[in-house]
């Protein structure tokens, strides 16, 4: 027996067995299929002419939704955290705010997001955007506290300003937090 079937065929069972106990407990109990489909209702389904339109044309709302979030929540992070790190007193000041908004789950925000800002889109783009936000936030002003040590005291030795500082050595040096952020 082949090495790959070998370590293959331990998760292709599991699945089986799942989906099996799936239509199963579909069958027995007469769950209605709005309620929980079976696989075979899913297939049944998925075989449909018109599927393959309905599901590009959701993928895709859904995509671009999600990119701007992304989008809009990594500026928000990097703009926050590039705020907190060169105005003196502001990081003191607001990262309580910052850790505290995170003991919030994400499962109470969008309910009042809706309730807030209605059911389109912007309460589903703003939800992703806090998603995003926070992360980068924390990571980004991560970086920018990380830049080395003995390349600050050179810049301050040649006269360097504060601006030159963060544009050279900090902002260069916290991209790779930036992308950890992201992630």
């Amino acid at each position: 027996m082949d090495n790959s079937i070998r370590k293959g065929w331990p998760p292709l069972a599991v699945i089986a067995v799942f989906l099996a106990l799936w239509q199963g407990a579909v069958v027995w109990w007469d769950i209605p299929a709005y309620r929980l489909p079976g696989p075979v209702e899913v297939v049944r389904e998925a075989l449909q002419a018109d599927v393959r339109e309905r599901l590009w044309s959701h993928t895709l709302a859904t995509g671009a939704r999600t990119l701007l979030g992304l989008v809009l929540g990594a500026l928000a992070g990097v703009l926050l955290a590039m705020l907190l790190h060169l105005v003196p007193g502001a990081r003191r000041a607001l990262s309580p705010m910052l850790v505290l908004s995170q003991n919030i789950p994400v499962i109470v925000l969008g309910p009042l997001l809706v309730i807030w800002l209605g059911f389109g889109e912007l309460p589903k783009i703003v939800l992703i955007l806090l998603v995003c936000f926070f992360p980068v936030t924390l990571s980004m002003m991560t970086g920018l506290r990380q830049g080395d040590p003995k390349l600050h005291n050179y810049l301050a030795m040649i006269g360097a300003g504060k601006w030159t500082v963060f544009t050279k050595l900090e902002l260069p040096g916290a991209v790779p937090f930036l992308f950890a952020g992201l992630r």
